[in-house]
């Protein structure tokens, strides 16, 4: 496969913590090598930490990588009567624990409202205006301020399982409703790249999966290399090398999907 890219320009939430290139000796998504050194579990939370800070969250790119790292686990913080079945803290406490700064991801920022309250009984045309008027921004990537994403974060956050990928058990769309998450589609471009793209080679980059990415030529090609790294960052939990932190086990048949990025040295924890 021939790809007219360039190579990524990674920020610290995802360039550090992972392989460097090409022939790299290889590291895993919690900037270890695979071997417990005493550092991983400061590594690891330190770097949770800072991509789902509230400073970050205040931000489109921090909020997409926030959700990327915790959305296997938001099923840990899920509060919501309708949801109660779904929720995973007691199936996986220590995974929970260590997935903590997830949690504000689905908790709307201070001084936000959600769109509705688990008391209220808005009509649906009500909840949706709330959601465009927060969270709108059509085609301009100007409009997309620190106050716009904070406010469309507010309205969201209760619903933000709704963007989850729908095979995870975080995932509420089969429990809340199609119709439902509907009402809260704009809040999709907080936690996916199915917003604003930056240039015509962003959009190019979206239709390459992981398995037309990371084949034999990425362990060689630093082009290619480096988009597969960033298609497997995508469910770095997956690749994880202390148990504690890998969501494998708990969401098998989704890392699955990405065994591909073998090639690149991203192993599943039982495969080590």
């Amino acid at each position: 496969i021939e790809l007219d890219l360039q190579e990524f320009n990674d920020d610290d939430t995802s360039n550090s913590n992972s392989a460097s290139g090409p022939g790299s000796i290889v590291q895993y998504p919690s900037g270890n090598t695979g071997v417990d050194g005493g550092n991983g579990v400061d590594t690891f939370a330190s770097r949770l930490e800072t991509v789902c800070s509230e400073s970050s969250l205040k931000t489109l790119d921090g909020m997409q990588a926030c959700h990327s790292k915790c959305q296997a686990h938001l099923c840990c913080f899920t509060t919501d009567s309708k949801r109660a079945g779904q929720n995973c803290s007691g199936l996986i406490p220590s995974g929970c624990l260590a997935y903590e700064p997830c949690k504000r991801l689905v908790v709307p920022p201070a001084g936000t409202e959600p769109a509705v309250s688990p008391t209220s009984l808005l009509p649906r045309e009500e909840i949706e205006k709330r959601v465009y008027d927060a969270c709108y921004f059509g085609d301009d990537p100007t409009k997309v301020t620190e106050e716009l994403v904070t406010k469309c974060h507010g309205v969201c956050a209760q619903r933000l399982c709704c963007f989850s990928d729908y095979s995870l058990q975080s995932s509420c769309r089969a429990t809340v409703g199609e119709d439902e998450c509907e009402l809260y589609s704009l809040c999709d471009q907080l936690v996916t790249e199915n917003g604003v793209a930056s240039d015509a080679l962003e959009v190019e980059e979206k239709e390459f999966g992981v398995n037309e990415l990371c084949i034999d030529k990425a362990a060689v090609d630093t082009t290619l290399f480096s988009a597969c790294k960033e298609t497997c960052q995508r469910r770095s939990c997956c690749f994880e090398s202390n148990p504690g932190y890998s969501c494998y086990e708990l969401e098998k048949d989704w890392c699955d999907e990405y065994e591909a990025c073998s090639v690149i040295g991203y192993n599943f924890q039982d495969n080590r």
